[in-house]
């Protein structure tokens, strides 16, 4: 009998510790990413089109993701419904209409990001796919919306094809250029059903501007790290206004200490006769005691020459002080970019440099400057491209070290320049080698680079693209793992990168594409935050300080009048124990207790009890929990067992059975009032906070074979 019951309920062997590896991504099916060269209209007016493209898929199709762009650069068009239609697969083009179904604005089983760039629908019941078939998504907005292309002049399978009318015949679609556009449609089709995450929420917490104090008008914040909650550190520059020009920039810094944001007294460095510029592009934060900060300067060097050099801070937890830097002789322009701690003795800074021989034309060079404890030593970077002007030379902007030997570094030309080529290079401990990435569009720029190992390193940026007569930015994702590189489409975000403690990474926007936070859950990215409420926001740094909690810095309102800080406060997860009852099976009453509620780092207790002894168990009779990721399909119901209730009549599983259900335990059920007791230990682990679980408990006899379903209880993990 437990043999026939374990298949029913899909469960592991027993077990007695908590597990939850079956969290995992969604089962991608298929993936054509976006290539943003050329678009396709698909809208219902003012001029109808429809455009259908084929896919070879086996097995249930729940979620449909359709990758678009609306108008640029006018604003994007109101957005009303989106049709989806799925058709029988001919070698001439889309067949027999196998299903349509219409999602307008609101429906939960429906996300629209902002654009619309992203139309996501989850389909209930799924799409049964044997084999092939074709699929459109036709969008009723007013403005414009277009397909994004996929697998320019190699598609799978079919190329694309439209119709110009309802039932009218299925044509190769001819572009701008006046030739058939030979592609796929950008979309993703997944296998598991999943809800789809809602634009404008981080499962972490919410976001919030904090509001600048007026006398802090003209900052501009540029990067932000901590040691924690109440410790954080701002850093940037600040302008004077000498209407109509600016006078003087000054470097600017902040303290968090918790509950205050404090302005810290710094050096400016002594100017050139009649004014100054100074600036800081970076903070990091090895301890308390122990920050540094870099940016430039405009100074009179050595040779006498006026110029912006690399400018160095120091913080020792009183107060902050210059630490001299290499100089170069005969030019300026050297800046730092990013800082990367490895130790407090093994310190990178990142920027621009110039290597003058003896010529008059300097060796327009990336910087990676190294600091052992004591000194400075400029190291040797990837160097094959002087061109004066737009696109020449080379810059680091960004880097995130795994260890001494393994540091990753991106950037692009020099003086903030796009580049036509991909500047990504890495350290193996004695040489920085050039590993060049994808180059699509024009031209590109990596603006952030987060190593978490060494198969696994994020870099992003933004690419320029041509639509129509426009040159757009258009937001660059890659991913190293290992051995190459791969590129990820994404709605938004690239200009910073964050690897957060809970597993997940968040991007946002700072100068280019649309303004917000944007997060990866393992299989896309998704706005997390749109900042509208905050006009032209620039988030130009961004970290965690503390689980779930993040801060983000920049400037907003135009030429800025003042600098931005959002703030990621942590949401408090609440445990729950929901007991849940079957709806038409039978159970023994008042059968499985929890307590306390789950929580991460304490030990949950669970009680099987058969008090009026409903099902006529024997004492010594077995009790288990049956734990599961998911309920029973027709939740808040079950799915009905015959003889699997007291009294061999009817139970009922309360849990996902085709999910692996984990079962505790055994233990031993004394007997009427004398309930079998399971504790559950609940690891220190921030990952499972928020966590939702569904048990259900199981009385085995072993005398008599008997089994019998108790009630359920569903559970959420709190802190």
């Amino acid at each position: 009998m437990l043999r026939s019951l374990l298949p029913a309920l899909g469960a592991t062997a027993l077990a007695a510790p908590l597990a939850l590896a079956q969290t995992g991504p969604l089962e991608l099916l298929l993936q054509q990413q976006v290539h943003y060269w050329a678009t396709v209209p698909s809208v219902v007016a003012p001029d109808f089109l429809e455009a259908a493209d084929d896919f070879h898929v086996v097995g249930d199709v729940h979620r449909v993701r359709a990758f678009g762009s609306g108008c640029l650069p006018c604003a994007p068009g109101t957005f009303h419904a989106a049709t989806l239609r799925l058709y029988a697969w001919t070698p001439q083009g889309p067949g027999a209409l196998l299903r349509e179904e219409t999602f307008v604005d609101g429906d939960p089983d429906l996300v629209v990001l902002k654009g619309p760039t992203l139309i996501d629908m989850t389909l209930d019941p799924p799409f049964v796919s044997t084999d092939r078939a074709y699929l459109s998504v036709q969008v009723d907005v007013t403005g414009i919306w277009d397909w994004s292309i996929s697998n320019f002049g190699q598609p799978n399978d079919n190329p694309f094809v439209v119709r110009h009318e309802p039932g009218g015949p299925w044509v190769p679609y001819q572009s701008s250029y006046t030739y058939d556009l030979d592609a796929d449609l950008a979309f993703e089709l997944y296998g598991l059903d999943d809800t789809p995450l809602q634009a404008g929420s981080d499962p972490c917490g919410d976001w919030d501007i904090v509001p600048q104090p007026a006398i802090q008008s003209g900052v501009m914040f540029t990067d932000v790290e901590g040691t924690g909650p109440d410790d954080v550190w701002a850093v940037g520059w600040r302008f004077e206004f000498d209407f109509p020009i600016v006078s003087e920039t000054y470097v600017y810094a902040e303290h968090f200490d918790g509950t205050t944001w404090t302005v810290a007294d710094l050096p400016h460095p002594e100017p050139y006769p009649g004014g100054g510029y100074s600036t800081l592009n970076a903070v990091a934060v090895v301890a308390s005691d122990d920050v540094w900060a870099a940016g430039s300067a405009r100074v009179v060097s050595p040779d006498g020459f006026v110029g912006s050099q690399i400018l160095v801070l120091h913080f020792d937890g009183t107060s902050w002080e210059v630490v001299p830097a290499p100089q170069t002789s005969g030019g300026s322009g050297p800046h730092v970019n990013d800082i990367e701690v490895v130790a407090p003795d093994d310190i990178w800074f990142f920027g621009e440099w110039l290597g003058f021989q003896a010529s008059a034309l300097g060796e327009q060079r990336s910087l990676a400057m190294h600091w052992d404890g004591s000194d400075f030593t400029v190291v040797d970077t990837p160097f094959f491209d002087n061109k004066i002007g737009y696109g020449g030379g080379h810059s680091l902007i960004a880097a995130s070290a795994i260890a001494s030997d393994d540091i990753w570094a991106g950037g692009g030309a020099h003086d903030g320049d796009f580049t036509p080529y991909s500047y990504l290079a890495h350290w193996d401990g004695s040489t920085w080698e050039h590993v060049p990435g994808p180059t699509p569009g024009i031209d590109q720029q990596i603006y952030a680079v987060e190593a978490i190992a060494s198969d696994d390193v994020w870099a992003s940026g933004f690419y320029t693209e041509i639509q129509g007569l426009l040159a757009v930015r258009v937001p660059l994702f890659v991913h190293w793992d290992g051995s190459s590189w791969t590129q990820y489409a994404s709605p938004g975000g690239g200009s910073t990168l964050v690897h957060r403690a809970s597993g997940d990474l968040v991007s946002s926007s700072g100068t280019y594409g649309e303004q917000g936070v944007y997060r990866w859950d393992g299989s896309q990215w998704t706005q997390v935050m749109d900042f509208e409420s905050t006009p032209n926001v620039q988030m130009r740094g961004l970290n965690e300080v503390g689980d779930c909690e993040m801060w983000g810095v920049g400037r907003m309102n135009g030429l800025s009048p003042g600098g931005m800080r959002a703030h990621l406060t942590p949401e408090p997860f609440l445990a729950l124990a929901l007991p849940r009852d079957p709806c038409s099976g039978t159970a023994p009453a008042q059968s499985l207790a929890i307590s306390p509620a789950p929580q991460i780092g304490h030990p949950m207790s669970v009680r099987l009890d058969d008090p009026a002894n409903q099902a006529g168990l024997m004492p010594g009779s077995l009790a288990v929990l049956a734990v599961s990721l998911q309920p029973a399909p027709g939740f808040p119901c079950g799915t009905l067992l015959p003889d699997f209730g007291p009294g061999s009549q009817s139970g009922e599983i309360l849990i996902d059975s085709a999910s692996t259900p984990i079962l505790l335990g055994p233990a031993v059920w004394g007997g009427p009032g004398a309930p079998a007791l399971i504790d559950v230990p609940i690891p220190m682990d921030a990952a499972l906070l928020g966590a939702k679980l569904y048990s259900q408990g199981v009385f085995v006899d072993p005398s008599a074979l008997d089994i019998v379903l108790a009630g359920g209880v569903d559970l959420s993990i709190g802190d």
